[in-house]
C-alpha cells in the first residue's frame, strides 16, 4: 500500500476547485480515504485531520517536515483557493473547510451507493450484447439514466462532459430509430428498434456494405427498422415507381415517420 499525506484542507480545496471547473456528483466525493490506482492500494490516513492540527503536532513534537515553495505560486488555481477563496469564504463561516471536508465525505458515501444502483440498473436495462433497452432505461429516474449511461459508456473507454453525455440520454429516450449521435473518440450511440447501441466508425462501415433484399410490395425488417414498400399509381408520383415508408413506432409507442421516402 501507498500511504500520502492528504489531509481535510486539501479535501476542502479540492471540492472547491472542481466547483468552480464544473463537476458531477461523482466528482464531490473529491479525495477518498483509499483507491486502487494501477492495481497499487493508496491510503490517505490524514484526510480527516485540518493543516492547523497536523502542524500543531508537528510543533509540538520536533516533527521535522519539508516546504514545499511552489505552495506559495498563486498563479497555480490549487494556491489561488487556498491563499485567496478559502480565506474569503471563512469570513462567513470559520468552518468553512470543516464543512466542505463533512460534504465530501457524505458525498462519497451516496456515490458509492448510486454506483452499485447503476450497475444493478445497467444489467437490468442491457441486452446479452451490452445495447441499452430504450423501454427500461427510460423508466429509471433521471438521475440513474445519467448514471448508467456514463457507466455504460466508460465500459467503452468513453468519459463524455455532461453536455454530450446529457446529448446522447436524450438520444436514447428521444431519437428515431436508425439516428445517432457521436461520442467522440471515433464512436457513436445508434438507435435501432428499441435499442442504443455504442458503436466505432469500422461498425458503420461494415452496415454500408451489407445489401439487404427488400419485399416489394410488403414489410420488411432492416437496419433495426421495419419499412412498407408499395407501389404507387402514376398519378400520385408521375415519376415514382414505389414508395418507402418507415413504419417503426419507436420507444414510446408513437409513430416516428410519416413522410415517403421515394425513388
Amino acid at each position: 500500500a501507498l500511504l500520502t499525506a492528504h489531509h481535510g484542507d486539501d479535501q476542502a480545496e479540492t471540492v472547491l476547485m472542481r466547483l468552480i471547473r464544473g463537476t458531477s456528483p461523482e466528482g464531490l466525493g473529491a479525495i477518498s480515504f483509499s483507491s486502487f490506482r494501477d492495481g497499487v492500494l493508496i491510503l490517505r490516513p490524514l484526510l480527516g485531520a485540518t493543516r492547523s492540527a497536523i502542524m500543531a503536532y508537528i510543533n509540538q513534537h520536533g516533527v521535522p517536515y519539508r516546504d514545499d515553495a511552489s505552495n506559495d505560486d498563486t498563479a497555480i488555481l490549487r494556491n489561488r483557493v487556498r491563499h485567496d477563496l478559502l480565506p474569503q469564504l471563512a469570513a462567513y463561516n470559520p468552518n468553512v473547510a470543516a464543512a466542505l471536508t463533512r460534504f465530501a465525505e457524505l458525498q462519497g458515501d451516496e456515490n458509492e451507493w448510486m454506483r452499485g444502483e447503476a450497475e444493478a440498473r445497467l444489467l437490468e436495462a442491457s441486452d446479452s450484447e451490452g445495447a441499452l433497452l430504450r423501454r427500461r432505461f427510460g423508466r429509471l429516474h433521471t438521475a440513474l439514466q445519467r448514471r448508467v449511461l456514463a457507466l455504460a459508456l466508460a465500459r467503452h473507454g468513453l468519459f463524455p462532459p455532461f453536455e454530450r453525455l446529457e446529448a446522447a440520454r436524450r438520444h436514447v429516450l428521444e431519437g428515431a430509430t436508425g439516428g445517432r449521435i457521436d461520442l467522440g473518440e471515433g464512436m457513436a450511440l445508434v438507435n435501432t428498434r428499441g435499442r442504443s447501441h455504442v458503436r466505432g466508425a469500422g461498425d458503420f462501415e461494415r452496415v454500408r456494405q451489407v445489401a439487404m433484399a427488400l419485399r416489394t410490395p410488403g414489410r420488411t425488417v432492416a437496419m433495426g427498422a421495419r419499412f412498407r414498400l408499395r407501389f404507387l399509381p402514376v398519378t400520385d408520383a408521375a415519376v415514382d415507381q414505389f414508395a418507402i415508408e418507415p413504419v417503426d413506432r419507436g420507444v414510446g409507442g408513437h409513430a416516428r415517420h410519416d413522410e415517403r421516402r421515394r425513388w
